[in-house]
C-alpha cells in the first residue's frame, strides 16, 4: 500500500472526525408560566436559520448545533420569543410567557395540541379559573350556558341524576346520539345511559379544565365514537417543583324550588263531596273516614293534614371535602386528589354518595424517555325510590295526586279497611318512600400509563394503554307493607353488572420546519378498543323472611327464586389514523385527517369504515392589505376564517345486529285447528311456554352510518382584544341511516335493521368573549352565547315517507312519535283536543273505527273531551293526528359573568331554551278526577265542567270517566310551552389577606357562598322545563318528556378552600 492510497482515506476520515465533533446535541423541554408544556414551538439557531427543531406534544426538543453556534431562538405566535444561551448545557428547560396577544392558551385536540390561535376547527373550552369561581358540585352544572351548540339536560332533579348532552343536535335517529368522553387521555365507551357516562364519578374540585370538539374536522380522528363530539377533560397534574396541599370543605342545604298548585286538603274535600254528588253517592256516612275526621275536616282544624308533598319533600344537606396533594421535582412530580361528597335528597329516604381517588405522576426516566400514569377509584351510591329503571317512575305523580286526607303511617291494608272506595289499590307514597329499599352501588378502578420516547429532531413515539373495570350492584326489596309484595309474599330483585374496557394506543409525532416559515407536523397512529359486560339479574317472591335484600338470599323457602337472566356483550374496534398539519407563518394552516375504524358489531364484508377530513385557516389580518387599513387594524386586529369539511360515521347499535342470535324466555303461542277435524278441534292451548326462539331476523348487509359536514367559521377580536367573537355556520347530512324498516307478516318478524334514509341539520353559533375592564385592582369577564340547529327528514328510502312509533308517555306507547320525509325530528303525534262538550247534542264528534272511544249517539256526551276534526270530513278518526309539539329549541345559550374586586370576587350563570315544547305525562295524574285522587287546583270549581260550571277546560266528575279511552290516544293535553330562563349560578367570594395567613403558616384562604338554580322564568307548570326522563332509543325518538321526575332543587352553600 503506498502512502498516497493511505493518505486520502485517512485525511476523508479526519475530516469527517473534526465535522463531528464540531458540533453537539442539546435537548430540553418549553413550559408555560404554569409549567404546562408547549407543543409546535419553533427551535432554531441564531444566525443558523437552516438549523431547526419543533417540540412535540410534551413539550420536549432535541436539536444537534454547531459548537461555535451558543445561542437558540424560541419563537411562538402569542409568546414572547426568548434567547436561551447553551454554553456547555446539553439539557435546558425553557419557561415562554404570553406576549401581549393573548393568544397563547393550549388546547388539546385529536391526540395532539394546538395553540388556540391556530385552530382550524370548532372548538370551545373552559378552565379552572372559571370553574374555581362558581364551586360547581356537579360536572353538568359547570357545563350548563357555558358552550355555544350544546345542549345538556338532566334526566331529573334527583341527587346524582344522569345528564344527556348533545353536540349541534342529534346525528342520528335510532343509533346514538352521545359523544364521546377522553378523561386524561382515557377514552370511555359511547352510551346514551345518562347513568353510564362518567360525569357523575368525577370530583368537579379535581377539573383543570374542559374541551368540546364539536365539527366533523376536529372529531373525525377520533373515528365513529367521535360522530357527535368529543368532550376532553383534562384533570389537575402536577405543576410545581414545591409541595402544596389543598383542603376544601364545605357544606349546602337543598330545598325544592317549586311546588305543584294542587288542591289543599280543605278543596279537596270540597272536590270529593261533589265527586259524591255527582255519582249520586253523596251520603256522610260514607264520606266520613271516622268520626275523627268529621270532627277535624269540616269543624276545627283542617290545617292539621298536609298535601303528601309537604310530607315528602324535606331540607337535604350536601358535604363535600376535597384533600389534595400537588408537587414534585423535575424528576418525579404527582398530584393526588380525594374528595367525598354526600347529598340525602330533598325527598325522604334518597341520596347520593360519591367517593373519588386520583393519583397523576409524572416521571423523567432520562432526557428521552419519560412515564406518566394515572389511577383513578371511584365509588358512587345512589340511594331511592326515584329513578324510572327500578319500575317505580312514578313516584311522584303519586306523592302530588294522593289524597292530603290520609294518614301517612296508614298501608294500603288500613286505607283498604277504611275508605270503601278503594279497592285495596292504594298504596301510600309515602310508605313506598320510606319502606322499599333501593340502592345502586358502583365501584369502578380506571388505571393508565404513557410512554414517550424523544428521539429529537421533532420525532416523538407515545405508546399508551389503558383499562377500566367497573362492578355495579343493584338491588331492591319490597316489604309486605306495600301491596305488591303483600300479594306475592314478599318481593326482591338483584342485578350485578360488570364492565371492562380497555384501550390500547401507539402514535409517532413528527414535526419540522424549513425555509424558516414553514412548519409540518405529521401524526400516525394504531388503537385498539374493546368493552365488554355481563349482567346477571335475579327476582324473588313468595319468600319466608322479612330481614332485606340479604335475608332473601338466605331464605329457606324453595319456591322463592325465579330464573335468572343472563346478558353478556362484547364489542371490539381496530383503529389506524394519520393527520398531516401544514402551517405557514402561521397565516395559512391546512389540516387533513383519515380514521380507519374495524367494528365488530357489523358482518365481515362491512368490518372497516373509512373517514377523512379536512380543515383550512386563513388569518386574514396578517395579509398586507390588511394591515394597511389603519381601521381594521386598529379595531380588529386579529381575523381568522376557518373552512372545514369531513365525514365521520356512526355505528352505536346493538351488537350482533349482523348475526343469528337466540334468545330463552317466555313466549306466547296460539291454539291452531286441527286441519283433519271438521268440527274444529284445536291444538295445543293458548298460553305462555318456555321456549328458544329467534328474536330477530339478521341482516349480513348492515353498514356504517355516515355524516357529511361542512363548517365555515369567523374568529374575530374586536377594540383592542377587549371583544373576542366566533361564529360558526354548519350543514350536515348523515346517510345510510340504521332504522327498522317494516317487514310483511309474513316473515315472522315486525322489522329489520337496513341502512336506509338520510337526515340533515344547519346550524349557527354564535360565542362573545369579553373583558371590558382589567386593571390591577378590578376585573370583569362576560361570556355570551347562543345557537339553533334545525334537523329535516332528507328521506326514509324506499316508498315508505313516514315512519310512526312511539315511546311511553302516560298511558300511550305506540304511533305517538312521528318520523316523517320534510319534517324535524323530535315531533309529538296525535290527537287534537279543541274543548269540553257542554250540551246535550248527539255526539257527532265521534269515531266510528274505535269502539274504545266515545260510541255516537251518546245519551250524555257533555263534559267530556271534543277531539277536532282535522280534515273536515265531519268524522273524527286516526287520520285527523298531526304533529302536537316539537320538543327540540329554535334557540340554546348562555350568559356568565365574573367580577373580581382586590379579595371579592362575584359570579353570575344564566341559561336559557327557547321555542321547545315538553310533553307533560304528568297531566293524567294531576288532571285525573277520580275518587281518593288530589288534583291541581286549577280544576276546583270553575276549571272543571259541572252542570252549572260549562265553560270549564277539564273533564268533570261523573259516572263515567274519561280517563282509559282518553289517554290511550295521544293528544295535545300534554303539551305545553318549555321554554326557560335560569339563573344556574350565584358565587360571592373573599380571599383573606396574605398578612393574615401568614401568621398561621397558610398560602391562602377562600370563602365562597354559592347558589345553584337561583331562579327559572317559565310558564312549563312542571317542576323543571329542562327535564327529559328516560334514556336510549326514548330520548333519541322524542325527548323532552316529562314522567314523573325527581323535583329540582335550589342549593345554598358555604366552602372554605386553604391551601398549605
Amino acid at each position: 500500500m503506498t502512502i498516497k492510497t493511505f493518505f486520502n482515506p485517512f485525511v476523508f476520515f479526519l475530516l469527517v472526525s473534526f465535522s463531528v465533533t464540531a458540533q453537539k446535541e442539546v435537548s430540553g423541554r418549553v413550559l408555560d408560566i404554569n409549567n404546562e408544556p408547549i407543543p409546535g414551538v419553533n427551535i432554531v439557531v441564531e444566525n443558523a436559520t437552516d438549523i431547526g427543531a419543533l417540540t412535540s406534544f410534551e413539550g420536549y426538543f432535541n436539536i444537534v448545533i454547531p459548537e461555535e453556534n451558543n445561542v437558540l431562538v424560541f419563537s411562538y405566535l402569542g409568546l414572547q420569543t426568548k434567547k436561551v444561551e447553551v454554553n456547555d448545557l446539553d439539557n435546558i428547560e425553557v419557561v415562554m410567557i404570553s406576549s401581549d396577544v393573548d393568544l397563547d392558551e393550549v388546547i388539546v385536540v385529536g391526540y395532539s395540541s394546538e395553540s388556540k390561535r391556530n385552530l382550524t376547527g370548532s372548538v370551545l373550552k373552559i378552565d379552572r379559573d372559571l370553574l374555581s369561581i362558581e364551586q360547581p358540585n356537579s360536572i353538568e352544572k359547570a357545563l350548563k350556558g357555558k358552550f355555544a351548540g350544546v345542549q345538556i339536560i338532566n334526566s331529573d332533579g334527583a341527587p346524582g341524576s344522569g345528564v344527556s348532552i348533545k353536540v349541534r343536535g342529534a346525528n342520528s335517529i335510532t343509533a346514538g346520539t352521545a359523544p364521546l368522553y377522553v378523561v386524561d387521555g382515557i377514552p370511555y365507551p359511547v352510551s346514551d345511559d345518562p347513568l353510564q357516562n362518567p360525569l357523575s364519578n368525577l370530583a368537579p374540585g379535581d377539573i383543570e379544565n374542559i374541551t368540546i370538539l364539536k365539527d366533523v374536522a376536529s372529531t373525525a380522528i377520533y373515528g365513529a365514537e367521535g360522530a357527535n363530539g368529543v368532550i376532553l377533560i383534562t384533570t389537575v397534574r402536577a405543576k410545581f417543583n414545591q409541595s402544596q396541599w389543598n383542603l376544601k370543605t364545605a357544606i349546602g342545604f337543598s330545598n325544592i324550588t317549586k311546588s305543584l298548585p294542587m288542591m289543599s286538603p280543605e278543596d279537596y274535600m270540597s272536590s270529593m263531596m261533589m265527586e259524591f254528588y255527582m255519582r249520586n253517592q253523596y251520603r256522610r256516612d260514607e264520606v266520613d273516614f271516622y268520626q275523627e275526621y268529621a270532627d277535624q275536616i269540616w269543624n276545627t282544624a283542617p290545617h292539621r293534614f298536609k298535601n303528601y308533598e309537604d310530607e315528602v319533600m324535606k331540607t337535604s344537606i350536601r358535604n363535600t371535602y376535597d384533600l389534595s396533594f400537588n408537587g414534585g421535582s423535575d424528576i418525579l412530580k404527582n398530584a393526588t386528589f380525594l374528595s367525598y361528597m354526600s347529598d340525602d335528597g330533598i325527598a325522604i329516604n334518597t341520596g347520593f354518595n360519591r367517593l373519588y381517588l386520583k393519583s397523576n405522576s409524572f416521571v423523567k426516566a432520562s432526557q428521552k424517555i419519560t412515564f406518566d400514569a394515572n389511577l383513578q377509584y371511584s365509588r358512587t351510591e345512589r340511594l331511592g325510590l326515584h329513578w324510572s329503571a327500578d319500575g317505580n317512575g312514578g313516584i311522584f305523580n303519586e306523592v302530588a295526586s294522593f289524597s292530603p286526607l290520609i294518614p301517612k303511617e296508614w298501608t294500603f291494608s288500613e286505607v283498604d279497611d277504611k275508605l270503601y272506595y278503594t279497592n285495596g289499590t292504594f298504596d301510600n307514597p309515602y310508605r313506598k318512600l320510606n319502606d322499599i329499599d333501593v340502592s345502586e352501588a358502583r365501584g369502578s378502578f380506571t388505571g393508565y400509563l404513557g410512554f414517550n420516547y424523544n428521539f429529537g429532531r421533532g420525532l416523538n413515539f407515545k405508546l399508551s394503554a389503558s383499562q377500566s373495570i367497573s362492578d355495579t350492584k343493584y338491588q331492591k326489596y319490597v316489604p309486605t307493607t306495600i301491596r305488591s309484595s303483600y300479594e306475592n309474599s314478599g318481593e326482591a330483585e338483584f342485578r350485578d353488572r360488570k364492565d371492562r374496557y380497555y384501550s390500547y394506543l401507539a402514535q409517532l409525532n413528527y414535526g419540522f420546519s424549513f425555509l424558516r416559515n414553514h412548519r409540518v407536523s405529521l401524526l400516525g397512529g394504531f388503537e385498539m378498543k374493546g368493552n365488554m359486560y355481563e349482567i346477571f339479574q335475579q327476582s324473588y317472591d313468595n319468600f319466608d323472611t322479612d330481614l332485606g335484600i340479604y335475608g332473601v338470599q338466605l331464605a329457606s323457602s324453595g319456591d322463592h327464586v325465579k330464573p335468572p337472566q343472563i346478558i353478556y356483550n362484547d364489542h371490539r374496534m381496530s383503529s389506524g389514523f394519520l393527520s398531516i398539519n401544514y402551517n405557514y407563518n402561521d397565516k395559512y394552516i391546512i389540516k387533513s385527517s383519515l380514521r380507519a375504524d374495524a367494528s365488530s358489531r357489523f358482518g365481515p364484508n362491512n368490518k372497516w369504515g373509512f373517514f377523512p377530513a379536512t380543515a383550512i385557516a386563513w388569518r386574514i389580518s396578517d395579509e398586507q392589505f390588511y394591515k394597511k387599513n389603519n381601521i381594521l387594524k386598529k379595531y380588529m386586529p386579529n381575523a381568522k376564517l376557518r373552512l372545514s369539511l369531513g365525514r365521520s360515521g356512526n355505528n352505536l347499535i346493538e351488537n350482533y345486529m349482523y348475526t343469528t342470535s337466540v334468545s330463552g324466555g317466555d313466549r306466547n303461542f296460539v291454539s291452531i285447528l286441527d286441519p283433519n277435524d271438521m268440527g274444529n278441534t284445536y291444538v295445543g292451548q293458548v298460553g305462555n311456554i318456555t321456549a328458544m326462539y329467534f328474536p330477530r331476523i339478521p341482516n349480513p348487509n348492515i353498514s356504517w352510518e355516515t355524516t357529511s359536514e361542512i363548517n365555515f367559521g369567523l374568529d374575530v377580536d374586536l377594540f383592542q382584544d377587549k371583544l373576542d367573537v366566533s361564529l360558526d355556520i354548519y350543514s350536515r347530512t348523515t346517510s345510510d341511516m340504521l332504522l327498522n324498516q317494516e317487514l310483511t307478516m309474513i316473515s315472522g318478524f315486525p322489522s329489520q335493521l337496513v341502512n336506509i334514509g338520510e337526515l340533515g341539520a344547519k346550524g349557527i353559533e354564535l360565542s362573545i368573549n369579553s373583558n371590558p375592564i382589567q386593571t390591577e385592582d378590578f376585573n370583569w369577564n362576560v361570556a355570551f352565547n347562543i345557537s339553533s340547529n334545525k334537523t329535516k327528514i332528507l328521506s326514509l328510502g324506499n316508498d315508505s315517507n313516514q315512519i310512526l312509533t312511539g315511546r311511553f308517555i302516560g298511558r300511550s306507547d305506540s304511533e305517538n312519535v312521528l318520523i316523517k320525509e320534510g319534517f324535524p325530528l323530535g315531533l309529538y303525534f296525535g290527537m287534537h283536543v279543541e274543548g269540553i262538550r257542554n250540551t246535550y247534542e248527539s255526539n257527532s264528534n265521534s269515531t266510528n273505527s274505535n269502539t274504545w272511544w266515545f260510541a255516537n249517539e251518546r245519551e250524555a256526551p257533555y263534559g267530556f273531551i271534543s277531539f277536532a276534526d282535522i280534515d273536515g270530513d265531519g268524522s273524527v278518526e286516526l287520520s285527523d293526528r298531526f304533529p302536537l309539539a316539537h320538543v327540540d329549541p329554535l334557540f340554546i345559550g348562555g350568559f356568565n359573568q365574573q367580577f373580581t374586586y382586590k379579595n371579592f370576587s362575584l359570579g353570575m350563570s344564566f341559561n336559557w331554551s327557547y321555542g321547545n315544547d315538553v310533553i307533560n305525562s304528568n297531566f293524567y295524574s294531576l288532571a285525573s278526577q277520580s275518587q281518593g285522587i288530589n288534583n291541581k287546583l286549577e280544576i276546583l270549581n270553575k276549571g272543571a265542567y259541572f252542570g252549572n260550571q260549562r265553560d270549564g277546560y277539564y273533564v268533570g266528575p261523573g259516572p263515567v270517566y274519561w280517563t282509559a279511552a282518553y289517554r290511550q290516544t295521544s293528544n295535545s293535553e300534554l303539551v305545553e310551552d318549555g321554554s326557560f330562563f335560569r339563573m344556574t349560578n350565584l358565587s360571592i367570594g373573599y380571599s383573606v389577606p396574605r398578612n393574615i395567613l401568614d401568621l398561621f403558616n397558610i398560602k391562602s384562604l377562600n370563602i365562597l357562598y354559592t347558589v345553584d338554580n337561583v331562579f327559572t322564568l317559565t310558564r312549563y307548570s312542571g317542576y323543571n322545563p329542562e327535564v327529559n326522563t328516560g334514556f336510549n332509543v326514548d330520548t333519541r325518538l322524542l325527548g323532552g318528556v316529562d314522567y314523573s321526575s325527581y323535583p329540582l332543587s335550589s342549593t345554598h352553600s358555604i366552602s372554605l378552600n386553604f391551601n398549605f
